[in-house]
């Protein structure tokens, strides 16, 4: 199973790979486990969320009784709890039974027989739940005209590539731009020839230098390394993501869009 959600402020990717539910994308600016950021927006995927590397069979969360001793030693319920996905008698119990504390007929096997149903039932609904929700959760926001961007024609450009409506970007400045969760630049060809270079020049100041013997530095050829690094195209630089270039072309003008 894989399925890729597109929502205003956020992608998220479910897969079953390996055994095991995962749930990884972008959204505020950050990417990969960002499930507690995306379910507080669309709860409708909190389950998923809670799955998040349990087993998809089972639904048993990795290393379950291993990190929930380690939870239960530290007194720690609210974690524990998170991690059993259980309820706080249910938490405390455990937290009992693993102190030997307990003072109660209530058995870890009973408890773990319990836990293990519930699981069970949870992993069902994670399938269920991403069987039902559409891939397509974006929304467009009325009232939002190109006019109302400072660059409406890149706008446009980021828009096609992404083929969601302009209401959905966000413009950032600086030719910087966020549309589902995902931050982009998009510019001209001059535009990233020059970017381009202003990055590679930082980078010899930055990276290169510092590490050179103050002696020999007027010695560097700058000009001579830059070529070089060139070989490796303006997405290697520019594209910091990925490293992939883009295009798209709006009234003839090709614009170049890369994920930052």
């Amino acid at each position: 199973m894989k399925k890729v959600f597109r929502h205003n402020d956020f992608t998220a990717t479910v897969t079953d790979e390996g055994g095991y539910f995962s749930i990884t994308g972008e959204c505020g600016g950050s990417s990969g486990a960002v499930g507690d950021s995306i379910a507080k927006i669309f709860p409708g995927l909190a389950l998923v969320n809670a799955l998040h590397l349990s087993n998809c069979e089972t639904g048993e969360p990795m290393h379950a009784w291993a990190n929930g001793k380690y939870w239960a030693e530290k007194g720690d319920t609210q974690t524990l709890r998170d991690h059993l996905r259980c309820t706080l008698d249910e938490a405390r119990n455990f937290m009992a039974l693993v102190s030997g504390k307990a003072t109660t007929n209530y058995s870890m096997k009973k408890l773990l027989g319990v836990l293990s149903i519930r699981w069970e039932n949870e992993a069902k609904q994670v399938y269920q739940i991403v069987n039902d929700t559409p891939a397509d959760l974006t929304e467009n926001v009325e009232g939002v005209d190109l006019d109302d961007f400072d660059e409406p024609d890149k706008v446009r450009a980021l828009a096609g590539f992404m083929e969601c409506h302009h209401s959905q970007v966000e413009e950032e400045g600086r030719n910087e731009f966020t549309v589902q969760g995902q931050r982009y630049l998009v510019v001209t060809d001059e535009e990233a020839d020059e970017l381009w270079d202003e990055d590679l020049e930082n980078y010899i100041d930055d990276c290169i230098l510092p590490d050179v013997p103050e002696p020999t530095q007027s010695y560097f050829d700058r000009e001579a390394w830059k070529r070089d690094a060139k070989m490796d195209g303006r997405g290697h630089s520019l594209g910091r993501y990925d490293g992939c270039e883009n295009e798209e072309t709006i009234d003839d003008v090709t614009y170049y869009i890369y994920q930052v």
